[in-house]
């Protein structure tokens, strides 16, 4: 009855028992998995400048970030030789060794030691429960879900319901650490990690064991998703694609957002608030929009989402500041204006990532989908740092209005590079060990 019920939530009930139970627990461990971090989201980096300054503490991010580019790929080609549950678990031991030792920091070094070990555990569990949830998809589900539409309304909702669940866990944080202290979050925290992560590792469990990649050499698997791109010029040209249209909502993320927030509201308790209500309104019109976006295609409508994007986020947000300068006091125009933006894009963000998660569900072979799906973020990373820098002195010397508007032109470049990308020529023998019952799928899906 209860799968009945989450089945039909999840947009999932025409599916069979055994693929409701993989989307069941794909939403529920991807819930938990994201709201645990969510507890401190608020109050963590604050946390860490308070106790190093603002200069060591973006020096301890720069670290992490680099540190997690460089083994990211490694740990995800791990993932497909011992299986995601594993790599998942260490990686939230791991977690909980970290945040249990925030409570006993004694020096600037061992607070180094600490963000290497989330860097090493975020690196593990890179991709690793969105490959568990697409290769156990494709094998139960594709005879019954060849188009897509209940892989992409099933993502829709997904995101919409932990959306909802994450910013709750953010909101509550924020109270609990209020009304008591933040170590006492961080404890918490670590005693869920452990209790996540043995969980996964019991429950977590395959439709298919992949018995030839535990047989088969890891160097080769740790090859393979690169072998992917360089045989496939059509994938590595949507790859690239994929990098450029990230690094701007990076760059927006690391450097510009919470500046925003807090030009907009003023203090602490609103901007955190109003980072809520964004949360929560963005999942609710997100999982609107999935009931209509379902039978949106790759090929036709992604590039032109982003260019759309492009204008309405970066566009919009550029002309706001211009208009209303942030000067750290509450404008309600502002942030009413903000939040409809923030909604809105939010369809087309949301719905351009479940079309790219689409592309790489058929074309990416099962055995590699780990490795492969850690390679994007590692390249991404690695493109991502340098810019980073340069934004941050051109936001010095320039100002957020222009820095902005470079982002939009970023996007817009990304945008028509995903566009092309399917125009060109895919070699097939890449994938020569997908079913050959997929690939007729493959090629109706992704190339037509």
């Amino acid at each position: 009855m209860i799968t009945i019920s989450l089945g039909s939530i999840l947009a999932s009930k025409n599916l069979s028992d055994q693929t409701q139970t993989i989307v069941i627990k794909y939403f529920i461990f991807s819930a938990l998995m994201r709201g645990i971090f969510m507890l401190s989201s608020t109050f963590y980096f604050l946390f860490i400048v308070e106790l190093t300054g603002f200069a060591e503490a973006a020096f301890l991010i720069t670290v992490a970030f680099i540190i997690q580019g460089l083994i990211d790929y490694p740990s995800g080609a791990l993932g497909d030789k011992i299986g995601q549950k594993k790599v998942i678990f260490i990686a939230y031991l791991i977690h909980s060794i970290a945040f249990a030792s925030l409570l006993f920091i004694n020096s600037f070094n061992f607070l180094i030691m600490i963000y290497l070990a989330e860097a090493i555990a975020k690196s593990l569990e890179s991709g690793a429960i969105n490959s568990w949830f697409d290769n156990n998809y494709k094998i139960t589900a594709l005879n019954k879900d060849k188009d897509h539409e209940i892989y992409k309304e099933a993502n829709f909702r997904i995101e919409m319901l932990i959306g909802i669940f994450a910013s709750s866990m953010f909101l509550l944080g924020g109270v609990l650490a209020y009304w008591t202290f933040r170590e006492l979050i961080f404890v918490i925290q670590s005693i869920l990690m452990i209790v996540i992560g043995v969980i996964i590792l019991l429950t977590l469990n395959d439709i298919k064991t992949n018995e030839e990649n535990k047989q088969e050499n890891y160097l080769r698997i740790l090859t393979g998703g690169i072998g992917l791109l360089i045989k496939s010029p059509r994938l590595l040209m949507f790859v690239v694609g994929s990098i450029i249209l990230a690094t701007p909502i990076i760059i927006w993320t690391e450097l510009i957002l919470f500046i925003f927030y807090f030009g907009y509201t003023g203090s602490d308790a609103s901007a955190g608030l109003f980072r809520f209500i964004v949360w929560f309104s963005s999942s609710l019109v997100v999982g609107i929009a999935g009931i209509y976006s379902k039978k949106l295609t790759a090929k036709k409508s992604l590039y032109k989402m982003h260019l759309i994007h492009s204008f309405l986020f970066f566009g919009s947000f550029a002309l706001i500041i211009f208009l209303f300068p942030l000067t750290d006091q509450f404008s309600l125009f502002a942030l009413v204006l903000s939040l409809i933006i923030f909604s809105m894009a939010a369809i087309i963000h949301y719905s351009s990532d479940i079309l790219k998660k689409s592309v790489y569900l058929e074309l990416i072979p099962n055995e590699k989908r780990n490795s492969f799906y850690s390679l994007i973020p590692t390249l991404t990373m690695l493109v991502s740092s340098p810019l980073i820098f340069i934004f941050g002195i051109l936001i010095t010397t320039h100002g957020l209005v222009i820095s902005i508007v470079v982002l939009a032109t970023i996007e817009i470049i990304g945008a028509l590079v995903i566009g092309i990308s399917f125009h060109l020529p895919e070699k097939w023998k890449a994938f020569n060990k997908i079913q050959p019952i997929l690939l007729a799928n493959q090629i109706h899906c992704c190339v037509n």
